[in-house]
């Protein structure tokens, strides 16, 4: 009735490979906390940049016709 369905050398060496798995298991989960933070860092970097691009372009826009203006009022003040 009371039958072993493992023995005690075969529960250890199931124990030691369940260890083996889950210390692996961290490192890859580490690894890869450690990938996410990095791209979040390049995702809000690029959004910065983005951010720049878009307020050098809005001045470049306005800049434009204002220096256009500007020349075109000193060309008749010049006269």
């Amino acid at each position: 009735m009371t039958e072993e369905f493992f023995s005690n050398r075969e529960l250890y060496n199931l124990i030691q490979s369940t260890v083996k798995e889950m210390t692996d298991l961290k490192k890859e989960m580490a690894e890869t906390r450690a990938i996410i933070r990095d791209y979040n860092g390049l995702r809000k970097k690029v959004e910065q940049t983005n951010t720049k691009v878009n307020t050098l372009m809005w001045v470049v826009g306005i800049s434009v016709p204002v220096l256009s203006l500007l020349f075109t009022f000193l060309n008749y003040t010049e006269r």
